[in-house]
C-alpha cells in the first residue's frame, strides 16, 4: 500500500474561442412581435369580456 489511490481528475473542457459565438440578447427576434401582439390581443379580448 505504498502508492496512494488514484483520483481521476475531472477534465475541464476550454471553452471553444470563434467557433460558435452565443448571443445573449439578440437584437431581432422575428416571433417576437408575433407574441406581442398576440399578446396585446389577449389582453384586449379579456378587457372587453
Amino acid at each position: 500500500m505504498s502508492t496512494p489511490p488514484r483520483t481521476p481528475r475531472p477534465r475541464r473542457t476550454p471553452p471553444h474561442r470563434g467557433r460558435h459565438r452565443r448571443q445573449t440578447r439578440p437584437r431581432f427576434v422575428p416571433w417576437a412581435k408575433l407574441a406581442v401582439g398576440l399578446l396585446i390581443q389577449l389582453v384586449l379580448t379579456l378587457l372587453r369580456a
